[in-house]
């Protein structure tokens, strides 16, 4: 179980993967934040705490939606991005959840570009005979 929560822990733990992060795990390390969240009082951390209950919800759902929990993700990177300039450390963080989200839930370039890379080696494939 985890008992105390950090920027450098949370970033260090999305940066092993988020795939690799159990749901369990994720919820813990939400409701700390939520607990920690609770003693600020800086413009902003309405919407991360909102954006944190909501990743909680659907970290808690069967079956999982990646693409959800991923555009969940890139929102909770915004608004850390936001606060950024009003507490240390928040830049890495940001990256690591921006970095997530799109592993989960690839922006529409990133996919359709994917999608061309993948179309072009079949193509390319197909032309050799194989």
């Amino acid at each position: 179980m985890i008992e105390d929560v950090s920027i450098g822990g949370t970033t260090d733990l999305l940066a092993m993967g988020v795939r690799q992060v159990s749901p369990s795990v994720a919820i813990q390390t939400i409701d700390l934040w939520l607990v920690r969240l609770d003693t600020v009082s800086i413009e902003g951390v309405a919407e991360m705490r909102g954006d944190l209950s909501s990743l909680r919800d659907l970290l808690q759902s069967s079956p999982l939606d990646g693409r959800a929990i991923g555009l969940r993700l890139k929102n909770l990177a915004q608004s850390t991005d936001s606060l950024s300039s009003q507490a240390d450390g928040l830049i890495p963080l940001a990256s690591a959840l921006r970095a997530a989200g799109r592993r989960l839930a690839p922006d529409s370039t990133e996919a359709g570009a994917k999608a061309a890379v993948s179309n072009d080696e079949e193509s390319t494939d197909q032309g050799r005979g194989q």
